[in-house]
């Protein structure tokens, strides 16, 4: 039997995206047996934490790429702005109020809104960390939030457990959202990635009463 075209993409999909995800994730969980996370550890930063900022904004830069020709096929958007404006224009702001919630409520944290930044024409705080680590590791930066009168810091000492976990669950939203416009209108598949993530709830989880389609909760 010909496999179906949604079918392909789905399964293209979970080894091109996805397995790359799980992967990243697992590193960063891989710290916290030393490093708890909780918030009381949010400023420590390491080295372990700039390779994986990197890696998870060179992800996410690619996974937006990837949403945004679903969402709007032609010519690729580029660049963080231009991909802000087909996702504003086209999911709104069920995309940037979206809610990140973690699995072990031991962590006992917040949900995170990782994209909520992007109902103004800024960046998240944590791509902007993403960016000043890779292009101007030594330098003394201030994040563009930080209103306070304390001076700015070298760079790499902002690429800590508090924006590396943003930045993941960044990747996560991106990800779940992107799978989900692939499997929406096929109700035999699961409604988010699988293997799951360990670390963050399932964004896509429910279904309509008649079964056609998929809840955002």
């Amino acid at each position: 039997m010909k496999e179906d075209r949604k079918d392909t993409e789905r399964k293209d999909f979970l080894r091109g995206y996805w397995g790359q995800y799980l992967l990243i994730e697992k590193e960063f969980m891989e710290t916290l047996p030393y490093v708890s996370l909780c918030e009381d550890n949010y400023n420590a930063f390491s080295d372990a934490y700039l390779k994986l900022i990197l890696q998870i904004g060179s992800a996410v830069d690619v996974a937006l790429k990837k949403y945004c020709s679903i969402l709007k096929p032609g010519p690729n958007a580029d660049n963080i702005k231009a991909y802000r404006v087909i996702i504003a224009d086209i999911v709104g702001e069920k995309f940037t109020n979206e809610l990140i919630k973690l699995k072990n409520s031991a962590y006992d944290l917040p949900p995170i809104n990782t994209w909520q930044e992007w109902n103004t024409p800024n960046s998240p705080e944590w791509w902007h960390v993403y960016n000043n680590v890779k292009h101007n590791r030594t330098q003394e930066v201030k994040i563009c939030k930080e209103r306070d009168n304390k001076p700015g810091k070298k760079s790499y000492k902002y690429a800590n457990q508090k924006y590396t976990l943003q930045a993941l669950a960044g990747l996560y939203q991106v990800l779940a959202f992107t799978y989900h416009e692939i499997v929406k209108d096929n109700c035999e598949f699961v409604p988010y990635p699988t293997p799951e993530s360990k670390l963050f709830r399932p964004v896509f989880e429910g279904r309509t009463p008649d079964g056609t389609s998929l809840v955002l909760i």
